[in-house]
């Protein structure tokens, strides 16, 4: 997707959910580094609602769609995101 696709981009916090391991298997078990996985809200990715995930499991989540990735995984990528996202806003405005 373009980067004119995407609601509220914000790379500093892009930066940041990098650095955490992927959400799947957190103690190391993937191979790779961790991107950003948008969680979608309606047509438009949101920079918003993201989580860490390795490539293979963001492709996994790609493919299978949100609901499948969840069940599969037993997470709920949407509050994850929001609490990744509140942590986001806390760090900011600590650091103002």
């Amino acid at each position: 997707m373009t980067p004119s696709r995407v609601k509220n981009r914000d790379e500093a916090k892009r930066e940041w959910i990098r650095t955490f391991p992927c959400l799947v298997f957190p103690h190391g078990d993937c191979v790779g580094t961790t991107e950003c996985a948008h969680i979608r809200h309606g047509v438009h990715k949101d920079d918003d609602c993201m989580v860490p995930l390795c490539r293979q499991h963001h492709q996994e989540q790609h493919n299978w769609g949100n609901l499948k990735f969840q069940r599969r995984y037993d997470t709920h990528l949407t509050g994850v995101g929001r609490k990744y996202h509140a942590t986001w806003i806390a760090l900011q405005e600590w650091a103002a």
